[in-house]
């Protein structure tokens, strides 16, 4: 708000002054009670100016000055609208488009999306910034600020293991999305076994076809002697839908080779055995030696249990049938059994109703179940 206020001297008369001379009041000060915006506010007049040519004979007393009733109201205050523009709108989100005052300082800021890289910040045709989050003085006008953005361009390398002993076709830069194909040579008396990165198998095709990612890319193409011992190593789940596996491919006999089990929602890995059921590993994700024979290994995941317990209110009332450990799908049939004297109203979990069926009968979800039977004593007010 405001507390600056005009004073209309004509309205304000001086007392006593002589016919035919001149003077005035004049830098009429006045306060309000307050610097609230608010109606009904008391203003007083502080001090004041006499002028004119007669006013040295004269001097003021503001004793007795009048006060006035006015109203402060928020003081306006011109704003100009920032416009934020992204080129293309797919490739950032901007932040700091609004209204502003001239000189106030704005922050434009561009989130890139995944893959997309900032070009730089246009105000008209002239460039303002390079960079994703700047300082911008807002003019005394309305402006438009685009965000110019292009993909990525990211890179791919591959080479041969062992060194020498091939050539790979298909390297270069892409964007995110771009379709790359890969594809191993190997020189006369070498034969493929694999993409690699890290040492973590990727593919067991060539050529390896895949789309780009928003990151530089590094594989090796595992090769061998067409004399070597090379193995095939399958991998399998023990239930369908269970979990996933990756390592599966054809290797050296002797590598050591990372494999990798992942269990699905509502299930647990528990280990891996060969194809005698001996247990290789309890660990979900290890190393494995290619034996020198072809090889199946095979995740077993079991279904994760889950409790249902169930209590009585009010307690000692009544007993429940049904509460123990089950899996994710199996069907639970919970029963209230009243005592003597109380029947049953509902199954509530949290205070909130779930069921008014007795018994209750449901689906075990991934998760443990906690539930309540209220009941009555039959001579209570129950109503529907």
């Amino acid at each position: 708000g405001t507390t600056a206020a005009t004073i209309d001297a004509s309205g304000l008369i001086l007392l006593t002054p002589i016919t035919d001379e001149e003077v005035e009041l004049t830098s009429v000060v006045a306060v309000f009670e307050d610097a609230n915006v608010g109606e009904d506010k008391t203003v007083s007049i502080t001090s004041a100016t006499l002028s004119g040519v007669n006013a040295d004979n004269y001097t003021l007393s503001l004793a007795g000055a009048p006060t006035a009733i006015a109203s402060i109201t928020e003081a306006y205050v011109e704003t100009y609208l920032i416009t934020l523009v992204a080129n293309p709108s797919e490739a950032a989100t901007l932040h700091g488009a609004g209204l502003y005052e001239e000189g106030e300082v704005v922050n434009p800021t561009a989130t890139l999306s995944e893959g997309y890289q900032l070009i730089g910040w246009t105000l008209g045709d002239s460039l303002v910034s390079t960079l994703s989050s700047f300082m911008f003085n807002m003019p005394a006008e309305d402006v438009i600020l685009t965000a110019h953005l292009e993909l990525a361009i990211y890179s791919l390398t591959a080479s041969t293991n062992p060194i020498g002993t091939g050539n790979v076709e298909g390297q270069g830069e892409y964007t995110m999305g771009d379709t790359v194909t890969l594809t191993a040579l190997p020189d006369s008396g070498y034969q493929f076994l694999n993409w690699r990165a890290d040492g973590s198998l990727v593919s067991s095709s060539n050529p390896h076809v895949f789309a780009m990612p928003a990151a530089d890319v590094v594989l090796i193409a595992h090769l061998a002697d067409e004399g070597a011992s090379v193995h095939t190593l399958t991998l399998a789940v023990s239930h369908q839908n269970a979990g996933t596996v990756t390592g599966a491919s054809s290797y050296l006999a002797g590598e050591e080779v990372p494999l990798t089990a992942t269990a699905n929602e509502g299930y647990q890995f528990v280990s891996w055995v060969d194809e005698n059921d001996v247990v290789v590993s309890t660990e979900p994700s290890f190393t494995f030696s290619i034996p020198d024979a072809n090889t199946q290994l095979i995740a077993n995941f079991e279904l994760i249990p889950y409790s249902v317990t169930a209590a009585i209110n009010p307690e000692g009332t009544g007993s429940i049938q049904g509460q123990g450990e089950y899996t994710m799908g199996d069907t639970v049939t919970l029963t209230a059994l009243p005592d003597s004297g109380y029947l049953f109203l509902n199954w509530r979990a949290d205070g909130s109703l779930v069921s008014s069926s007795n018994p209750h009968v449901f689906a075990m979800p991934m998760a443990e179940v906690a539930l309540t039977a209220h009941l009555a004593d039959e001579r209570a007010s129950v109503h529907t």
